[in-house]
């Protein structure tokens, strides 16, 4: 690694990274595993907007069933459009060529977010701080 790991470039790296937005989101839980669920698991690159909030909404239900209803209190359309609009920019909403219903695509970052998280889990042996390691490393 090249990179000057000063306060500044640290400081200015934490407000850029997607990936870093994603960790300290308040919603990181609900982000994280919905989108592995719904995405990656799947291996799926993209997913009709409407059937990305029916999924959503199936999502949510099994957390409040959990953990109750007011954890996350919004629809599952509002929480959506939130990480399509440029606060979050972890998805990518488009019209695909001759189709007229909009699909959904995950930003290369925010793809790449929950394989950090995971490999840890399937490698033990390489210790707590493997995911931040990858993250400054980029990969």
């Amino acid at each position: 690694m090249n990179q000057d790991l000063s306060f500044d470039f640290l400081e200015q790296f934490k407000e850029q990274s997607l990936a870093l937005r994603l960790l300290r989101s308040p919603h990181f839980a609900l982000l994280a595993s919905f989108l592995h669920r719904a995405f990656l698991a799947k291996n799926r690159r993209a997913i009709p907007y409407q059937e990305l909030i029916d999924a959503l909404e199936h999502h949510l239900q099994d957390i409040a069933d959990s953990h109750g209803p007011e954890l996350f209190p919004k629809s599952a359309r509002a929480y959506v459009d939130d990480w399509i609009n440029s606060r979050g920019g972890y998805l990518r909403k488009y019209l695909p060529l001759q189709s007229d219903e909009p699909e959904c695509d995950l930003s290369p970052e925010t793809a790449t977010a929950p394989r950090r998280i995971a490999e840890p889990q399937g490698r033990r042996s390489a210790g707590p701080g493997a995911c931040s390691i990858g993250i400054f490393r980029g990969g």
